[in-house]
């Protein structure tokens, strides 16, 4: 679907190989943007996806007296942008209390972290009832 007048669009997207691996950020706004980016989470392939898209905007010439429309399928960055206080908050907290001891935090497969998952969920179906 076309913009309204006075608007550009610009569609972006982020992926990844697998979770970690390689993987590319597309988009297009008249021009198809494509991009290698290195490893991490399938979240930051959609916020890289954002960012360059975002910057490629802003230095073409032709976009300055636009305003824009910016389209991305990933729901939870379009919740963090909407309300970027949402979770930053609690990430800092997170990040102080782990400083204090001397954390590190560390990815592990679902499949391995079984038991805290089982109480988790346990946790979960017994919500609202007396303990």
């Amino acid at each position: 679907m076309s913009p309204p007048l006075g608007f550009m669009k610009l569609n972006v997207d982020g992926a990844m190989k697998c979770y970690g691996s390689s993987g590319g950020i597309g988009g297009a706004n008249g021009a198809l943007i494509v991009e290698s980016i290195s490893s991490g989470p399938p979240i930051l392939a959609e916020l890289l996806a954002l960012k360059f898209g975002l910057l490629l905007f802003g230095s073409r010439s032709e976009c300055k007296l636009s305003r824009l429309i910016v389209e991305c399928d990933c729901k939870i960055v379009l919740d963090w942008i909407s309300n970027p206080s949402l979770y930053m908050s609690l990430v800092e907290e997170v990040v102080s209390l782990g400083a204090t001891r001397s954390s590190i935090f560390r990815w592990i497969p679902k499949n391995s972290n079984l038991q805290a998952d089982i109480l988790a969920k346990k946790r979960k179906n017994n919500r609202g009832r007396a303990k």
